[in-house]
C-alpha cells in the first residue's frame, strides 16, 4: 500500500513537474518575441516594448520562483 502511494506521488510530482516546464517555456518564448520586437522598431516604440519586455521578465520570473519553490 505505501509503495503504491509512493508511485503516485512520483507520478503526481512527474505532472506538475512537466506542467511548470511547459509554462517556463511558454514565458520564455513570449519573453524572446518581445526582445524580437525590441531588435525591429524604431527608437520611438522602445517605451512601449520596454513596459511589455518588463511585464514578460518579471512573469518569467515568477514562473521560475513558483517552479522552485514547489520542486524544493
Amino acid at each position: 500500500m505505501l509503495e503504491a502511494k509512493t508511485k503516485q506521488m512520483e507520478a503526481d510530482a512527474k505532472i506538475r513537474y512537466q506542467k511548470e516546464l511547459k509554462d517556463l517555456k511558454s514565458r520564455r518564448n513570449e519573453l524572446e518575441s518581445k526582445v524580437e520586437e525590441l531588435k525591429m522598431s524604431g527608437e520611438s516604440a522602445w517605451e512601449d516594448l520596454k513596459t511589455g519586455l518588463e511585464k514578460a521578465w518579471n512573469a518569467f520570473d515568477e514562473s521560475i520562483k513558483s517552479a522552485s519553490s514547489k520542486f524544493d
